[in-house]
């Protein structure tokens, strides 16, 4: 899809368009929303049974699909080559989801404690381990969904400046 998009200019046709920068974003969006809740649509089907708060468990996805595909749009619009961006998609990743396995280790450094509870991929793992448990501190979720709020608006007011950037 990339290529295509590459090689048919389709962004180009976008940016003539009077369509506004955070239009384009947003459309680009939805559609990889469509496509990452159809595919995360079969991991509801296995796992639906453990989920207590089906209400968090939206959130928390929305939370995560958004930011993710943020981070998507972000390389794409950095990184000029479809290869050089499947390369840098991996230790992007890695940095979003590894973390929020290893926050609520007991035998971490103060230090990297701290790091970590400031981290949108621990953030939204938590706010997704309140959606299978029985409780959780309101306060604690009220700021994990203010650090995956916040990270999701600094990516995609990045993604929309550098396009504003571009079109110049």
């Amino acid at each position: 899809v990339y290529k295509r998009q590459r090689q048919t200019r389709t962004m180009d046709a976008l940016l003539v368009s009077p369509a506004s920068p955070g239009v384009v974003v947003f459309g680009k969006a939805i559609a990889g929303l469509l496509l990452v809740t159809a595919i995360a649509s079969v991991s509801v089907a296995l796992n639906g049974i453990y989920v207590i708060h089906w209400g968090w468990a939206l959130v928390g996805f929305l939370f995560a699909a958004l930011f993710a595909i943020g981070l998507a749009l972000l390389l794409g619009t950095l990184i000029p080559s479809p290869k050089q961006i499947t390369l840098w998609m991996l230790p992007v990743a890695f940095l979003f989801v590894v973390p929020g396995f290893f926050a609520d280790e007991p035998n971490l450094t103060p230090a990297a404690k701290a790091v970590m509870d400031w981290l949108p991929g621990v953030a939204v793992n938590r706010i997704l381990g309140f959606s299978v448990s029985d409780g959780a501190a309101g306060s604690v979720l009220g700021v994990n969904l203010l650090i995956a709020i916040a990270a999701n608006l600094v990516v995609y007011s990045v993604v929309i400046w550098e396009i504003r950037r571009s079109d110049r």
